[in-house]
């Protein structure tokens, strides 16, 4: 009965345009009922203060964490490329000092060369073996054979010090050198002089003047010291 009645009012409504779902709604509603929930307006809700602030931790936190992450990635990029170059400074050390000949016929004793030479590198060794076992265990091998070399190299020393000719055969060389640098200024002077121009550069005669009185000394002090190794003197004519 009620809507048989309200359909004209309805109509009348909506030919007039002065109604709209919301009041068609509220004139089908019997005097008395609550709108329904679907009625109800609609729209976001306001937070409290308090779960307003629980939001703004929760956003802070999340981006603290995101900090500390950062700041960990960057901390531990620094450490290793620390931990590389600490690795390639050792390695680069004990290479070098093994790439160093050892000149053991400079030294008194060759047998020091064991104190002054092997033991600085097998101590960069166990620094970087401390460091970086891998890094140390591709070293192991080369380092092994350098150090077993220099052994024998001390060994040969020793012997060829207690042998007059391999001690007379490495007094000649330097005394070779010597003889022939002399003969090359000789040739010099002689080449000089005979200037077709006649002039003659008086610098480079005095140069090369030093120079052969040079090598006379040099010839002289490494002739007695070989006479005095082999007990016998030196042949000129034995120089290549």
């Amino acid at each position: 009965m009620v809507l048989r009645l309200m359909l004209p009012l309805m109509a009348i409504m909506v030919l007039s345009g002065c109604g709209t779902m919301a009041d068609m709604n509220a004139a089908l509603t019997p005097p008395g009922t609550a709108p329904s929930a679907s009625s109800a307006p609609t729209g976001p809700r306001l937070l409290t203060k308090e779960e307003s602030d629980q939001q703004s931790h929760a956003q802070w936190k999340a981006e603290e964490e995101k900090r500390q992450v950062e700041a960990a990635r960057r901390r531990a990029d620094r450490e290793a490329s620390a931990h590389r170059g600490r690795v390639y400074g050792l390695t680069n050390g004990i290479t070098g000092k093994m790439d160093q000949p050892p000149h053991l016929e400079a030294m008194d004793t060759p047998s020091d060369a064991r104190t002054t030479v092997v033991k600085p590198v097998l101590d960069l060794q166990a620094q970087l073996r401390q460091y970086d076992a891998d890094a140390a265990d591709k070293l192991q091998a080369r380092v092994d054979a350098w150090s077993a070399g220099v052994d024998k190299q001390i060994a040969d020393e020793e012997q060829c010090r207690q042998t007059p000719q391999c001690m007379g055969d490495r007094i000649a060389l330097p005394l070779c050198d010597s003889i022939a640098d002399r003969r090359d200024a000789a040739q010099s002077i002689a080449k000089e002089r005979s200037n077709p121009g006649g002039v003659v550069d008086l610098s480079v005669l005095h140069d090369l003047g030093e120079r052969i009185q040079q090598d006379n000394a040099a010839i002289a002090d490494l002739k007695r010291q070989y006479a005095a190794t082999t007990h016998r003197p030196f042949s000129e004519g034995s120089c290549k």
